[in-house]
């Protein structure tokens, strides 16, 4: 960055793992899944 200014290190100490784009996809289906069947849609998505 040659000008302006950029925040950084705000959200470091939440960041508690680094998963690759496939384990992001499965734990975001995962969670979404669990929220469906928590509200009584218990329809899936599969990969």
């Amino acid at each position: 960055m040659e000008e302006g200014f950029g925040f950084a290190g705000q959200v470091t100490g939440m960041i508690h793992d680094i998963p690759t784009v496939s384990e992001l996809f499965k734990r975001m289906i995962g969670e979404a899944e669990e929220i469906r069947r928590k509200r009584g849609n218990p329809s899936s998505f599969s990969f």
